[in-house]
């Protein structure tokens, strides 16, 4: 149906034209005069609701009202009026009952009721004329409430002898398919919640007809009368509130948003056991995954007191989980300020819409000057207007509730505090001398240090995920020291000064943030001469802004200075000496990866422990620091480790599909991904978009954050096209939300152009590629450490485009400053020399290759130590190299370790055990060990005939056992071996793959040996040939030199 607007109107004309007829006639019951004034009430109303043009009223409301019209019409036919009364009251019951129009005095919808199970014990129910049901299995007792869908009665269900509320379906003539429809779903999506907050659903049926189900029966009162009859003081209140809050969250976790949560709608039971109620409005996103609408567009579903701004607009695609934040946030207002409202509740419903649309909401300090100002920090970003500024979910809200009660720094108070500097900053805006953007960005990055870093590439997670860490920062080391207010005040008049001090270098050109921040940092220690505190929370936040900004290390410099400071002033153990000491190792470890960096991040996560305790939020967050601390350093095993028991506690503190688990999760996927568990990372990184697409939506930046995990785990898993794909789908978003020349954005640019070079789009590549390494250099100027990636990139490109010695340059340019910034043990700067080794072999520079291989496994070296899985694929490494150049002593030398370390370092016989005795082997056989090599080969053949009977390793090694049998002259033996061998690797050569190409090379080269050895020439040229033509395809596939290893 279109917009029933115009047709309702015509029908509220008619039925104010029948209610003025019945207002003329004559009345001997009292009662009559009494029931049509309220249908007048009720009328009113009506044109409230509709007087405006906004089109609020959905169809189901239209023909509510028709029916109405046809019940006057009735009334009007009675012979007495004495008749008409109950005609009356039923007329008045259905527009009461209306659910989706009538409000009282306090906003909420329909008369005094308790629905789905639910005995208010300070509620009076007069009789609503209902008919007691016969429903098999049960024994009504007494009713318990009505509503505009169903009857609640107490029964006793017999076979099992237990008190259950009953809800049963009207089945009246005013019935209709959507009533009966969102009857069934309110059974099936209360049955798919288990909570001990949410009543349970026993049994639901059909019997005779009618339509019920039996559900827990909670003997209690409502929530708001439970706190007022209890005088319970605020953190009460707040302890009460997260157990609603969780309930909550897991019905979200479900795909199930309640879209109807108030106080009336909350039980708490004899026990002091809150219980979540009536699913009635409920939205499904699974329903609506699949195109199925419960409510139609610009319809109103809820009570509007408790409405969220997109419900009041009736924007339902916009109502998702943050809807009922923004409900529990009115709940939570109410019950803290003596049943005030957030915002003014006179006037028509209309009015109350548009205040909520429209208007800010009171203060709650304003309303309760007894609330915290943590706890009135946590109320505004929980009625924020604006879903993106609210928390992300329920488990968001609870878990900063808990923080509060816990007495830790608080999440919400980023947006409060900044709040209150920015107005104080706005009275003095005549005062600022800057640019407007400049000065706004400068409050909003100095604001107490409450800066919120978000989506920073994965070697900068620590910072997304140290975020929780750092906001409310400054008032973790003195609560009680200043009050809030003037601490902001004394704040923004240092900001005000340092934005208005000229330019220190006079010359005339724009002044930049980073610059005003490098002011504010000199101007510190004179301005808070007397206030070591305020001067370390200062500075803490100006090392905030900088890390914001990615300029690492004078975010260092800011944090050491907070960290002495606070040392100094407070303490080891205190929270605010723990705060900085790990935003100083987080600071450290995006510029290098130094022992000091490991040292103090492992130091953090102790004193978390020690002072937040170690289930606290904090403590969590340190230590998946650490797990990724252990990650960039190679210590994937470690980090691993870490991650696993990390997504345990999350998921043990707040739920398996809390958005801490996701993360946690998320960071898990990373190094499963860089462990080469491609796959395990994609199935992650898979389930949680699905599950944020369908809580959150498609647009929202913990859905795109998480896609771009799924777009890294794509491309490690071989899915270029899956990622290129994903990645033009969320980086405009990132584009928008970080800017062009932050490193996020660009990291994912980079990501994209390693995508079209796999798919080898090399032109379209190379434009992105070098596009964002100009950009990145020059806003870095080239020194930070994670700018190395992008020459890697780029030179990768060029490689595929032919240009190897363009590549080799740019790489060793890139190494010589990898050295200089980062060290030669750092990841960067391996990662920089294995390409220089591939780069060096492809342009038949073995010598280079050979000290680019020794490099990289002294840096390996030097970083882990030998007994590790990287130190080991580094001799690996040279080995090979060793062998491809001819220098088979050495390389006996070092695969004699290798093989040592191998197996010392395994806690079996392995693929890799397998290829260090192969290459081991090879460089015996060179160099006359034929017994020792015989035996290493046998051991490796045994096992990969086992586990790897198709592989090419395997047919090599049987090349190479034939070629050393038949050095010893055991040419029977050594015959079968070769022409297999060699069979299998003809078979298994695909275009351009020179491993496999130089394998075969040298066993086609034994076996020619072989035939020669024997005095069969015709068999030795015939493998000739076929020799000559592998060293064909390898000289056109680029490799000129045909020495193999």
């Amino acid at each position: 149906m279109g917009d029933p607007k115009p047709g309702l109107m015509c029908e509220i004309d008619r039925l104010a034209s029948a209610l003025a007829d019945l207002d003329d006639r004559d009345s001997n019951d009292g009662s009559f005069d009494e029931d049509l004034q309220a249908l007048h009430s009720q009328m009113g109303r009506f044109e409230a609701l509709l007087g405006d043009q906004t089109p609020i009223i959905d169809s189901e409301t239209y023909t509510t009202v028709q029916r109405i019209i046809g019940q006057v019409q009735q009334i009007r036919k009675e012979p007495n009026t004495t008749e008409a009364s109950p005609r009356l009251i039923e007329t008045h019951s259905i527009i009461q009952l209306d659910e989706t129009l009538d409000t009282d005095e306090s906003g909420e919808l329909g008369v005094t009721r308790s629905l789905d199970g639910s005995v208010d014990q300070n509620s009076e129910f007069g009789s609503s004329g209902e008919t007691i049901p016969n429903l098999a299995g049960y024994e009504m007792v007494d009713q318990l409430g009505h509503g505009g869908m169903g009857v609640v009665w107490r029964a006793i269900q017999l076979s099992t002898g237990r008190n259950v509320a009953l809800k049963v379906m009207k089945e009246d003539r005013f019935s209709s398919p959507a009533h009966r429809y969102r009857f069934q779903r309110e059974i099936e999506l209360a049955s798919m919640l288990e909570h001990p907050n949410i009543a349970r659903v026993y049994e639901a049926g059909v019997s005779d007809g009618v339509r019920y189900f039996a559900m827990e029966l909670v003997d209690g009162m409502t929530l708001d009368r439970f706190v007022r009859k209890q005088k319970l003081p605020s953190d009460d209140i707040l302890r009460l509130a997260v157990e609603v809050v969780r309930a909550v969250q897991v019905a979200h976790q479900r795909g199930v948003i309640h879209r109807d949560l108030k106080p009336s709608n909350i039980m708490v039971s004899s026990q002091g056991t809150p219980y979540v109620l009536d699913f009635g409005l409920a939205k499904s996103l699974r329903e609506e995954s699949q195109g199925l609408h419960a409510t139609q567009d610009g319809a109103i579903a809820g009570t509007p007191a408790f409405m969220s701004p997109e419900q009041a607009r009736g924007d339902h695609a916009k109502v998702d989980s943050r809807s009922d934040v923004y409900a529990l946030g009115v709940i939570l207002y109410r019950l803290l300020t003596g049943g005030k409202s957030p915002h003014q509740t006179m006037g028509s419903t209309f009015d109350m819409l548009r205040r909520i649309i429209e208007e800010d909401i009171q203060r709650p300090r304003i309303a309760n000057p007894k609330i915290d100002t943590d706890v009135e920090a946590i109320l505004v970003k929980a009625l924020a207007k604006d879903p993106d500024e609210r928390y992300g979910s329920a488990g968001e809200l609870a878990d900063d509730i808990d923080r509060y009660l816990a007495g830790e720094p608080v999440e919400a108070r980023v947006a409060s505090t900044a709040y209150y500097v920015q107005k104080w900053v706005r009275k003095h805006r005549a005062a600022l001398a800057v640019a407007a953007s400049i000065s706004a960005t400068i409050v909003g990055l100095l604001a107490f240090g409450l800066v919120r870093e978000r989506g920073l590439r994965r070697e900068a997670e620590v910072s997304r995920a140290t975020a929780i860490v750092l906001q409310g920062e400054a008032e973790a080391s003195a609560q009680d020291a200043i009050v809030a207010k003037k601490n902001a005040e004394a704040v923004a008049d240092f900001l005000v000064k340092t934005l208005q001090s000229p330019d220190p270098n006079g010359d005339g050109r724009n002044v930049t943030v980073a610059e005003r921040l490098d002011d504010a940092l000199q101007n510190l220690a004179t301005a808070f001469a007397d206030d070591p505190l305020t001067h370390a929370n200062m500075a803490s936040a100006i090392g905030s802004a900088y890390f914001g900004l990615g300029l690492y290390t004078e975010a260092k410099q800011s944090h050491k200075i907070a960290y002495d400071l606070r040392l100094k002033t407070l303490g080891e153990f205190s929270q605010g000496t723990a705060l900085s000491l790990n935003a100083l190792a987080i600071a450290i470890e995006a510029t290098e990866q130094t022992d000091e960096g490991l040292r103090l991040t492992e130091n953090a996560y102790e004193r978390f422990e020690m002072v937040f305790g170690p289930k606290a939020s904090n403590t969590l967050v340190a230590l998946g620091n650490l797990a990724i601390a252990y990650r960039t350093r190679g210590q994937l095993q470690r980090a691993i480790a870490n991650q696993e028991e990390l997504v345990r506690r999350w998921t043990e503190l707040t739920g398996i599909d809390s958005i801490e688990t996701q993360k946690a999760e998320l960071t898990l996927a990373e190094s499963l991904r860089l462990s080469k568990r491609t796959s395990d990372a994609v199935q992650i990184a898979e389930e949680i978009v699905e599950l944020r697409r369908a809580t959150h939506g498609t647009d929202h930046q913990l859905t795109r954050d998480s896609e771009s995990f799924l777009a890294g785990a794509y491309f490690s898993n071989g899915q270029p096209l899956k990622s290129r794909d994903l990645i033009l789908e969320f980086l405009p978003s990132f584009r928008e939300r970080f800017g062009e020349a932050h490193s996020t954005y660009l990291g994912y640019r980079l990501l994209l152009a390693k995508c079209l070079s796999s798919l080898k789009k090399y032109e379209e590549a190379r434009e992105v590629a070098q596009e964002t390494y100009d950009i990145a250099m020059a806003v870095h100027d080239g020194s930070r450490v994670q700018l190395l990636e992008y020459p890697r990139v780029l030179a990768s490109i060029m490689r595929g485009q032919g240009e190897k010695q363009e590549a080799f340059d740019l790489l060793e340019r890139s190494y010589e400053r990898a050295v200089e910034i980062a060290g030669v043990s750092h990841y960067y700067t391996l990662a920089i020399n294995l390409d220089l080794i591939h780069l060096s072999r492809a342009l038949q520079r073995f010598d280079d290759a050979i000290l680019y291989a020794q490099l990289y496994l002294e840096g390996w070296s030097a970083a882990n130590g030998d007994a590790n899985a990287n130190t080991l694929y580094a001799r690996n490494v040279l080995v090979a190299q060793l062998l491809l150049s001819g220098q088979y002593e050495e390389a006996a030398i070092h695969g004699e370790q290798l093989v040592k370390q191998e197996r010392e370092f395994r806690d079996r016989y392995d693929v890799n055990v397998a290829a260090a005795q192969s290459m081991y082997a090879n460089a015996l056989m060179n160099t006359g060990g034929y017994d020792e090599a015989e035996s290493l080969l046998i051991e490796c053949n045994q096992w990969r005939s086992q586990n790897d009977p198709d592989g090419y390793a395997y047919a090599y090694s049987r090349c190479l056992l034939g070629i050393v049998l038949s050095k010893q002259k055991r040419f029977e033996e050594a015959e079968p071996m070769l022409l297999a061998g060699v069979k299998d690797l003809q078979e298994a050569q695909v275009d351009r793959n020179l491993n496999i190409n130089r394998r075969l090379r040298k066993s086609l080269a034994g076996l020619v040996a072989h035939y020669e050895d024997r005095g069969m020439l015709e068999e030795a040229e015939k493998w000739k040939a076929k020799l000559a033509e592998a060293n064909g395809l390898a000289i056109e596939w680029g490799e000129a030199n045909i020495s193999s290893d």
